[in-house]
């Protein structure tokens, strides 16, 4: 198995030493400041030695190109952007939901222009569309757990690829923050956005509102209890009635 590109970023960076870490970092800081100005395109590794303050050869003593240091940049921020998750086992599992998506809505609202850049330079570069697809099974990845042990107590169809489920329930949101954000502007709020996402997972994963969760939820399964707490009548069958016909036989 070849190996992936964080692993390879992670070794780089371990067999420098302190004084040359705080170097390296400082041009990925800097790096992201022109990026995030200029976007990728129009970024120049001039623009990166400058902000930086480091002579414009210090920068190929780390990195080959500008888009050597756009993929660092990446691997330094992104992993951690897709690693909130909420596991408080006191909440429910509608709340600890809301509170999973509403952390990951935070952070890519707070870094937008990284995203865009990260969207944009995935169109033509192998190995940021390889990134881009190992960040995205790691926020399925993390729903994953979630969803299979919903099937084992039956909540959830068994019949559903669990893969299937975490992937469209991710790409769903991360499309929905994009479109909302970097290919539009809607300036939805934040929270009421986040709570409709959140009824929507709720819907799909079968989930029925508990007592502590918000009322906006409280319609979640309703009609499935009341149709299990329903009870079924005996069918009556209608007296047959005899035609004149067969009367006068």
């Amino acid at each position: 198995m070849s190996e992936t590109t964080e692993a390879r970023g992670d070794a780089r960076v371990d067999q420098l030493t302190a004084k040359a870490r705080r170097t390296r970092e400082r041009l990925v800081l800097a790096a992201r400041t022109v990026f995030e100005r200029d976007g990728f395109l129009n970024a120049r590794v001039m623009d990166v030695t400058e902000e930086a303050k480091v002579a414009h050869g210090t920068f190929y003593t780390y990195f080959d190109s500008k888009t050597d240091i756009f993929r660092a940049l990446l691997l330094e921020f992104m992993p951690g952007i897709y690693d909130h998750a909420a596991s408080d086992k006191s909440l429910t599992r509608i709340q600890r939901i809301e509170r999973g998506n509403l952390q990951f809505y935070s952070v890519y609202k707070e870094n937008l222009r990284l995203f865009g850049l990260l969207e944009q330079a995935t169109t033509f570069d192998d190995e940021i569309h390889s990134l881009r697809i190992q960040l995205r099974h790691r926020a399925e990845n993390r729903v994953l757990g979630m969803i299979r042990g919903l099937q084992a107590k039956g909540i959830l169809d068994s019949a559903l690829k669990a893969e299937i489920v975490a992937s469209a329930l991710i790409a769903m949101t991360t499309h929905s923050f994009y479109t909302w954000h970097i290919t539009e502007d809607r300036d939805y709020d934040i929270e009421q956005a986040n709570r409709t996402l959140t009824y929507l997972w709720a819907g799909a994963l079968g989930l029925e509102a508990e007592a502590e969760d918000d009322t906006f939820y409280q319609s979640l399964g309703r009609g499935k209890s009341a149709k299990q707490g329903r009870k079924r009548s005996p069918r009556k069958t209608a007296p047959r009635k005899t035609a004149p016909s067969e009367r006068a036989r």
